[in-house]
């Protein structure tokens, strides 16, 4: 991050083929997808290495981190934190047990044990259940749940099926950490509504000051929406209406961002940097624009979008007092999304 003494810190990768290992090997620097989280992290640094923490000044930072995979993004974000004299607090839910591994290896390869908490457990509505996970041969960081269009995102080459125990955020944040999380940023492919159906309680008591997920991932879910059980159809509605099921998961997933956890709700589309955003998408770039309804984000699902297009939250009207009230991540959300 500007503004900070220089830092490194040690990665585990797979020794193996595979695609984010890869690009790691090949660019000698962590990969992390959501560059939003990553622009908001450095300017949360930057600002914390500019001022001295005393008396209410709140200088630590604590976040989620649901489909971490190898932890780029919470690792790069610990390092960045770290060299601006700041204390910060993570917790990554990988699924996978061999990325959940190296993770953990990680951690401690750098000392952040206790600082960095990594779960090896699917983050899911409900606690105890198991879920079938898949993906492309070499790409087990895009694993997705059987439930969540596994079949269309890897087809016949779907390898890696394996039966994972899940858990909710409202029954194992709180045990970890008995404060309000900064940002929720989740990149489960297809189970973020299943996610915040899982965080209902620490929606509705504020205790999410703001959230992040990929527009296309979480389509994934949208799109198999009447085949999931979160969102039962009659034979006779699914038949009348294919679509139906769809614009329920679009009206639960707004509610539980707006009513419940009070958030305003926005599409941010971000800088193309890696020339994936086709000529036939001329929406100016970057920009964020406030989402007005249920429908509003249906459409949003209904539409192309690219892998530099994301949904974000934060929450609004935070009086003194409450949870997030004084959250860097809300205090300099302006900067990275206008």
């Amino acid at each position: 991050a500007a503004g900070a003494k220089a830092t490194t810190f040690q990665m585990r990768i797979f020794p193996r083929r595979e695609i984010v290992s890869d690009m790691i090997r090949y660019e000698k620097a962590p990969f992390c997808g959501m560059r939003p989280f990553l622009a908001l992290i450095e300017r949360i640094a930057v600002a914390g290495g500019a001022a001295q923490c005393r008396g209410d000044r709140q200088c630590t930072l604590s976040f989620i981190e649901g489909g971490p995979h190898l932890g780029d993004c919470t690792l790069w974000a610990a390092a960045a934190l770290e060299a601006a004299g700041m204390s910060m607090f993570g917790v990554g839910y990988e699924p996978l047990p061999d990325a959940s591994a190296l993770f953990r290896e990680s951690v401690i390869a750098n000392r952040w044990d206790g600082r960095i908490v990594v779960v090896p457990l699917a983050l899911a509505a409900r606690d105890g259940e198991k879920v079938r996970l898949a993906y492309y041969p070499g790409h087990n960081g895009e694993g997705t749940t059987v439930r969540a269009s596994a079949e269309a995102h890897c087809g016949k080459s779907c390898t890696g099926f394996s039966e994972i125990d899940t858990v909710t955020l409202d029954s194992s944040w709180p045990a970890l950490r008995a404060a309000p999380m900064d940002i929720l940023k989740l990149s489960v492919n297809g189970e973020e509504l299943n996610v915040l159906r899982g965080a209902r309680a620490l929606l509705s008591k504020r205790q999410v000051c703001t959230a992040m997920v990929h527009v296309f991932k979480a389509q994934r879910g949208w799109e198999s929406a009447p085949e999931t059980d979160s969102a039962p159809l009659s034979a006779a509605t699914a038949a009348a209406d294919d679509s139906a099921g769809q614009r329920i998961f679009s009206s639960d997933l707004w509610r539980l961002l707006t009513d419940v956890g009070g958030f305003e709700v926005a599409l941010h589309l971000d800088k193309d940097v890696t020339g994936q955003v086709g000529p036939e998408d001329t929406r100016p770039r970057p920009s964020t624009r406030v989402l007005r309804s249920a429908s509003e984000l249906d459409h949003m699902f209904r539409s192309p979008s690219s892998s530099h297009d994301y949904l974000i939250a934060r929450q609004v009207d935070v009086s003194a007092g409450s949870p997030c009230a004084g959250s860097l991540a809300l205090q300099h959300w302006s900067e990275v999304f206008g």
